[in-house]
């Protein structure tokens, strides 16, 4: 029985070892929602891109979401994440200025938190 109870133990060490507590990534329980806006209104048509465990624009990225109306706001959600950082990346259209929006950030995640980003957005490339 004791035998049992170490093997055990050692494996949920090693779990937490090998997952670790900084690295940015899915799994854990934070959540990111991430608003598109431009001059101070929200983008309704944007996807949302998003690289783990960096605050650098990447060259590719790990997810991506497209925003949807949640209460009048939309919003691509990202779940389970860990703590980390993190870089948005948006691409969308503003229909009230007929031109393509986009633009990036960085932005840090603790442990369970629940989090509305808003991802300033600018025309051109």
């Amino acid at each position: 029985m004791f035998m049992y109870r170490t093997l055990f133990a050692v494996f949920i060490i090693a779990s937490f070892a090998s997952t670790g507590c900084n690295d940015a990534g899915v799994s854990y329980l934070a959540k990111l929602r991430v608003t598109p806006q431009h001059h101070g209104r929200s983008i309704s048509d944007c996807m949302i891109f998003i690289k783990y465990g960096t605050k650098d624009m990447p060259s590719s990225f790990d997810d991506s979401a497209k925003c949807i109306m949640q209460s009048g706001v939309p919003i691509a959600t990202f779940v389970n994440l860990r703590p980390g950082s993190y870089y948005i990346y948006g691409r969308g259209f503003d229909d009230q200025q007929a031109e393509t929006v986009t633009g990036g950030a960085a932005t840090n995640l603790y442990i369970a938190d629940d989090v509305l980003f808003k991802l300033p957005v600018t025309e051109g490339d």
